[in-house]
């Protein structure tokens, strides 16, 4: 079975297991009714072999972009192979990859990835060897994710890690989702997306501390110093979507996707973080775990009426 479902009879969670452990569809019981809080995957997506079109998919070993997949890390020089048509490595490499299930109950989830299972002719896309497990667990009207990665090669590596949820912008016939959040900075980018320099001071038309629709306005912006705090308001209902993360989660990336859906992207690093942090720019969010050694952090998504 690739699709597994927990529910407490309030909220809803599918996951799909070859695809990365990635979320299918994330519900809200009203009435006798359950309302998407997430997209919903099409069934040609739930058989198809890539992540995308899903609900929410995990970033490891690392956020967003790698330019030409070249990395440095204590002076060693690294080679990814590439999957953009802008030469950049994208949303590391676990989302698409079968993970295994671990542990299962009416409301808990736990799968495992171990990267030393795909020394193949589509090996891992990563030098540093990973096991990641990835936990899901509802209680009450509050979901939590929480992601756990373990060193097991012989060098320390570095590592940045998150996730790329969708969100619907229109909950239960609600009027355009109003977000607020707290950050501190902005990353300017090039053609490629890519910030080649530290995080900006944030201008007021990118301040949501008091909340505001997207509206119009196209984003696939990278905010740094995230305090970890995201509301989603839905106007013209009782409801409203509390997402928590912890700490680690220093940078959230905001993307209006083309099917009209809202990735709010939790995430420890900065878009190439690595090669920023190695150029000795602060503040990337970077991360190193050293061998043997582990590093995790969880997002709690809370509903409220």
């Amino acid at each position: 079975m690739e699709l597994h479902t927990i529910s407490n009879g309030q909220l809803r969670l599918q996951v799909h297991e070859r695809l990365g452990a990635s979320i299918a569809a994330f519900q809200f019981r009203i009435g006798g009714t359950w309302h998407p809080i997430m997209r919903e995957a099409a069934d040609e997506a739930l058989s198809g072999n890539i992540s995308s079109p899903l609900s929410s998919y995990t970033l490891v070993p690392f956020s967003n972009r790698i330019p030409d997949g070249k990395f440095t890390f204590k002076g060693k020089a690294y080679q990814l192979m590439t999957n953009t048509k802008q030469h950049t490595t994208i949303h590391g490499d676990v989302r698409n990859r079968p993970h295994r299930l671990q542990e299962a109950t009416s409301s808990k989830l736990v799968f495992s990835f171990d990267s030393r299972d795909h020394e193949d002719l589509e090996a891992f896309n990563y030098p540093f060897p990973l096991i990641l497990k990835t936990t899901f667990e509802i209680e009450g009207n509050t979901l939590t994710q929480t992601l756990n990665i373990h060193n097991v090669g012989e060098e320390e590596m570095p590592i940045g890690f998150g996730i790329h949820p969708y969100f619907v912008r229109s909950f239960a016939g609600s009027g355009d989702a109003v977000l607020q959040f707290k950050v501190d900075g902005v990353y300017q980018t090039d053609s490629s997306n890519i910030p080649t320099e530290g995080k900006h001071p944030l201008p007021a038309d990118l301040d949501f501390s008091e909340g505001k629709a997207i509206g119009d306005r196209q984003f696939d912006t990278v905010f740094g110093g995230f305090d970890g705090n995201l509301q989603i308001q839905y106007p013209e209902t009782p409801y409203s979507l509390s997402i928590q993360a912890d700490p680690v989660f220093q940078h959230l990336i905001v993307f209006t996707a083309p099917d009209g859906t809202l990735a709010l992207e939790p995430v420890t690093n900065c878009t190439n973080a690595f090669n920023l942090h190695e150029q000795g720019v602060q503040g990337t969010g970077f991360l190193s775990v050293k061998a043997g050694a582990s590093i995790s952090g969880s997002i709690r998504f809370t509903l409220k009426s």
